[in-house]
Formats: C-alpha cells, structure tokens, sequence
C-alpha cells in the first residue's frame, strides 16, 4: 500500500523514464562494464555513508540530481545535497545497500534494492531497513545518480495532532 501521493509519481516517472528513455538514448542493454560501473557507484556511496564522507557522497550525484528521502522535503542540486547531509545525517555504523534489480538501457538505469542500516543515537543504536529506488545516467564522465529515494520499512511517526478550533 502506498502511503504517500508522491511515490507514486515517483514510480510513474521512473516506469516511463526506462519505458521511453531520455531522447537520443542508445537503445541497447546495460553491458557487464555498465553493471560493474553501477555497482562501483552503489559501493562508493556505501563506503562515504560509512565514513560520513557526504561530500564524496554528494558527487555521485548529477549537478541536477535529487536525493528524495521518505520523512522530508526533497533535495535537489549537489551543492543542495551536499548541504543537507552534512546539516541532518549522522554517520552510520552500519549500512548496507543490496540490489534486487538493475535495468537499463546504455544512458539509463534502474536499482532496485533493499538497505539496511544502523546509527548510534544516545546510545542506543537505531537501526532501519527498507527499499531503495537509485535512477542513475551515463555521461562522458561516468555514471552518476539522478535520483535517489528510500522508504523504511519502519511505521511512520504521525505528526501530532494540531488542537482544534475552539476546543
């Protein structure tokens, strides 16, 4: 069940995003060397989660890449991105992305995967697993990630209730 209007917008546009493709896309598959380079980018943003590393984090991104977290507002720009993380993240002591599903074409790719992770907090570590969506384009420097999303496989905290009127 979808709990926010926005996933499904989110999952129309990837559907169609890989559906259609970026105008003058190469329409062949991912190749082993596309896979091997996404998995590289999947392993990198692992590795710069685990040392705090969000600037290195954030230039896996696309200048115009959007980092879409589930429990706030989207973030969009690298410059952006790099600025929301080091303000609200704290560096996990364990984290781990797992691919489901990679599919693409030679500029276009979709990985779908669960996470799981764990960060210490106040000495009780919190621990999260859930769904990754990462949309990623090739250029002539590489992969990068276009958009990023996740959703915790955690209940969401309601806000609190707002006092009504006149009560």
């Amino acid at each position: 069940m979808m709990r926010d209007p926005g996933s499904v917008t989110a999952l129309v546009t990837t559907v169609c995003l890989v559906a259609c493709g970026p105008p003058g896309s190469p329409s062949e598959p991912l190749t082993a060397r596309d896979r091997a380079s996404i998995d590289a980018v999947r392993r990198s943003f692992v590795e710069a989660e685990l040392a705090g590393d969000w600037r290195r984090q954030a230039n896996l991104f696309r200048a115009d890449g959007a980092l879409l977290e589930s429990q706030g507002p989207g973030v969009v720009g690298r410059a952006a991105i790099r600025a929301g993380l080091e303000e609200f993240r704290t560096t996990a002591d364990s984290f781990a992305l797992r691919s489901l599903e990679l599919a693409g074409n030679g500029a276009l790719a979709v990985d779908r995967g669960r996470y799981a992770l764990r960060v210490p907090r106040d000495g009780s570590p919190v621990r999260d697993s859930g769904w990754y969506l990462m949309v990623l384009t090739r250029d002539r420097t590489g992969w990068r990630i276009a958009a990023l999303t996740h959703h915790s496989d955690r209940e969401a905290v309601p806000p609190p209730s707002a006092p009504l009127p006149g009560g």
